[in-house]
């Protein structure tokens, strides 16, 4: 059968996409790739941050039942020490006893350090892990436990770095 004044010489289906219609389909995929990926990117962070959190209760746990509740005092730090993340990597003396058996699992992507003061008036420590790469967390996410002898209680806080204030 013979094709009277057809302006293309295949039919409509078999030609493909036109230029116009690939652009808006590229300008369409862009904004679905804008709109998902920081979700993507706070998805993928979150179980991070969680195993951090409970790396920290763990680690105020030690503290606690370490030397707290042996000795009914904390010692007394003036700022943050650091504590390494492996056990065998902690010096003798209160950072092997006062965190025995506590390792984080998240110990290449955080810092953990501790502080605490224990005197007539205040009994107190704080555990904090500080976020050490900067491509899967920001360098600014810093997240506290703090516990003070006097509430009997906890208080959870974090840097606006971290995407979230308190957990």
């Amino acid at each position: 059968m013979k094709q009277a004044n057809r302006p293309f010489p295949c039919a409509r289906s078999e030609c493909g996409l036109t230029l116009i219609e690939q652009l808006i389909i590229m300008f369409v995929l862009a904004l679905l790739v804008r709109v998902a990926l920081p979700s993507y990117q706070v998805y993928t962070k979150r179980p991070i941050i969680n195993a951090a959190q409970q790396d920290l209760i763990r680690m105020a746990a030690a503290l606690q039942a370490n030397s707290f509740e042996k000795s009914l005092s904390l010692p007394n730090t003036s700022g943050y020490v650091l504590v390494p993340a492996l056990p065998a990597s902690r010096t003798l003396g209160t950072q092997a006893s006062d965190f025995a058996g506590w390792q984080p699992t998240q110990g290449a992507k955080f810092n953990y350090s501790a502080s605490s003061s224990s005197n007539a008036t205040l009994l107190a420590f704080t555990v904090r892990a500080s976020s050490t790469q900067a491509g899967i967390l920001p360098t600014s996410c810093v997240m506290d436990l703090r516990w003070s002898a006097a509430s009997g209680a906890y208080a959870r806080t974090a840097s606006a770095g971290c995407g979230f204030t308190s957990w």
